[in-house]
């Protein structure tokens, strides 16, 4: 770590896009395919909505050290009450959160952009998460954020993850033989016409098209809000299943049942890891367990092609604890300002209840 007094901090407009050099500051971010300029600036033209960026740029002396990458929103509690939130930027289409730095600045652009938050900036509610427990900074977030703040809530949640660098008996052993061995037995012997497609050449105009169908279909069955069903969110859906076709990332794989697409996974390899990102089933083949089917035919595929690890990525729903008992920590720090007059006001509502 370096002398305070060698950097300055600023708050820069992008424009809905990252500076040009962004991705020469990513490199220690892993995995990176999230956190790459193509990513974030297809999420700030498509996807911020009510969002707005705020990047703190970090220099020593008149070399760019790195950047404390945040966006705000500002809402109306009660319909009248201002109120400002602070997340990190886009960590609603990212599952794993960094600090774009060198590093050996790292700790210096988190010490100047936590200090700058304390000192600089109007904000009512900060919440950074996605924070694996392997990656550097954070540590460096969390000691930060206990000396300039009087109190922080620390919330530790779950990444599972299989780890496919052993014997396939080892690892089908771990998998739950009531949740999903035996109903991917039931499946192979009841469904003559089965087919798995591993990264089939198909253009990701097709695929977008076919996900956003079947994904959108799936979240309104279950109740939720489809995450690719305007046009804005296929924009997206399809510029990063095209950029990652490109650099070789992307990874989908196919359940045909009859030439029917019953289910799909999309995922991404990078270091040897598989990251599971987005899947879906056709509600026609629901009772089928077709989703368990294609996630073991994957794994098994993975760990022949020599893959390391598959990754679920945040969230501990979906019986991912069917799947494998081995988890990393995903880290939330919450912070509620303590420095600003109104903020201290509207907690001094919040705790008396007169603000929901």
């Amino acid at each position: 770590m370096s002398q305070d007094n060698q950097f300055t901090i600023r708050a820069i407009e992008i424009n809905n896009s990252l500076p040009e050099s962004w991705n020469d500051f990513i490199q220690n971010c892993q995995p990176q395919f999230q956190t790459e300029q193509i990513w974030i600036n297809s999420w700030l033209a498509f996807l911020k909505q009510e969002w707005e960026p705020l990047i703190l740029e970090v220099k020593c002396r008149d070399e760019v050290a790195g950047y404390f990458p945040l966006m705000f929103l500002k809402q109306k509690r009660k319909g009248f009450i201002p109120f400002i939130r602070v997340r990190f930027l886009a960590y609603n289409k990212q599952d794993f959160c960094f600090v774009p730095a060198k590093s050996q600045y790292l700790e210096d652009v988190v010490r100047e952009a936590i200090n700058w938050l304390k000192t600089k900036r109007k904000w009512n509610l900060l919440i950074l998460d996605d924070l694996h427990e392997k990656y550097p900074g954070n540590a460096i977030i969390r000691e930060e954020i206990k000396s300039h703040f009087n109190s922080m809530i620390h919330q530790k949640g779950k990444y599972y993850f299989i780890d496919l660098h052993r014997e396939w008996s080892d690892i089908e052993r771990q998998i739950s033989r009531k949740s999903v061995r035996r109903k991917c037995n039931a499946l192979e012997n009841k469904a003559r016409n089965l087919e798995v497609l591993f990264n089939p050449d198909w253009p990701a105009t097709k695929m977008a098209e076919l996900i956003s169908t079947m994904h959108t279909c799936r979240q309104e069955m279950l109740g939720r809000r489809p995450s690719y069903a305007s046009e804005k969110q296929k924009l997206f859906l399809h510029t990063i299943l095209a950029h990652n076709m490109t650099n070789k990332k992307l990874f989908t794989s196919w359940l045909l049942i009859d030439n029917e697409i019953a289910a799909y996974k999309i995922g991404f390899v990078e270091n040897a890891t598989y990251y599971a990102w987005n899947t879906a089933i056709d509600s026609r083949f629901l009772d089928l367990s077709v989703g368990k089917y294609l996630t073991f035919r994957l794994l098994k595929h993975l760990h022949r092609e020599g893959v390391y690890e598959y990754n679920f990525m945040r969230g501990e729903g979906g019986e991912k604890d069917k799947w494998t008992p081995t988890t990393r920590v995903n880290n939330r720090y919450i912070v509620n300002n303590s420095y600003w007059w109104y903020a201290r006001l509207i907690q001094i509502f919040d705790r008396s209840g007169h603000v929901q």
